[in-house]
């Protein structure tokens, strides 16, 4: 069974300064790694999939959280709806703003859904 690589520190902390959208010279003086350095792990493969997993991560909680705003909109509306609060405009614009991203969020996550089954029903089919 191959073993499974895996990255360095200096690389972890390269794909978290990717993450805070430094340009690459800054990313390899921050971590101390030559521009070259930074450039070959930009196409390595483990490399790639880790940071990749890394934007995948921080998608998901964001998503995450986004649901849980969307809870708390649908609660401030229900209490609009009820006289029990006076709404203004920003209130409303950021529960609008909430309930359509979290419901394209769930499209997009529906639509992958999809993607990986006709991906897996070729495949079968093949």
């Amino acid at each position: 069974m191959a073993e499974k690589k895996t990255i360095t520190p200096k690389q972890e902390k390269a794909i978290l300064c990717l993450m805070e959208g430094l340009k690459l010279r800054a990313v390899a003086k921050k971590i101390g790694v030559g521009e070259r350095t930074l450039a070959r792990w930009l196409v390595d493969p483990t490399f790639c999939a880790e940071r990749d997993a890394t934007r995948q991560r921080v998608f998901d909680q964001a998503v995450f959280k986004l649901a849980g705003m969307a809870d708390e909109a649908v609660e401030r509306l229900r209490a609009i709806l009820a006289g029990k609060v006076k709404p203004d405009h920003g209130m409303l614009r950021a529960i609008e703003i909430c309930l359509r991203e979290a419901r394209a969020t769930e499209e997009v996550g529906i639509r992958q859904m999809i993607a990986e089954l006709k991906d897996e029903v070729a495949r079968r089919q093949a």
